[in-house]
């Protein structure tokens, strides 16, 4: 996978590699990401707060076979979401934490709700783990 942004070619070091998002298996700077945040009404699934912008995620990740049915899309919030992906493997998702109930109750998750719940942060960017990445 090329760690650098698709639009303008700037490599992700040590010191920003947490402000480069990776959008449908490619990377974006800060300056040139295309995602617009939008607020819904609606609430994140995972920890329930309201005026942050929501993404779909897919409970059974497409890779593994997931369906873009309603079933099996849950809507997050961005912050939510990275946490997720940057937690757990497709294949972990796939097998052990293929509903919001699943997601809710695994520790690290429940942690970082009670953080995420008290902050006003709407916008936070994790570090994929090595072991969500190879697992």
């Amino acid at each position: 996978m090329k760690a650098e942004c698709v639009v303008c070619g700037t490599k992700p070091d040590d010191n920003n590699w947490a402000e480069f998002d990776y959008i449908s298996g490619d990377f974006y700077c800060p300056e040139c990401n295309p995602v617009e945040e939008e607020f819904s009404e609606e609430e994140c699934e995972l920890c329930e707060r309201t005026e942050v912008e929501l993404t779909d995620h897919h409970l059974v990740p497409q890779v593994q076979g997931g369906s873009d049915e309603e079933d099996n899309i849950s809507r997050l919030c961005v912050s939510c979401h990275r946490k997720v992906h940057a937690t757990f493997s497709n294949f972990e998702l796939e097998h052990k934490f293929n509903t919001i109930e699943k997601l809710r109750r695994q520790q690290e998750i429940r942690s970082y709700i009670a953080w995420i719940t008290r902050t006003d942060k709407k916008n936070v960017k994790f570090k994929e783990s090595n072991r969500a990445k190879y697992l």
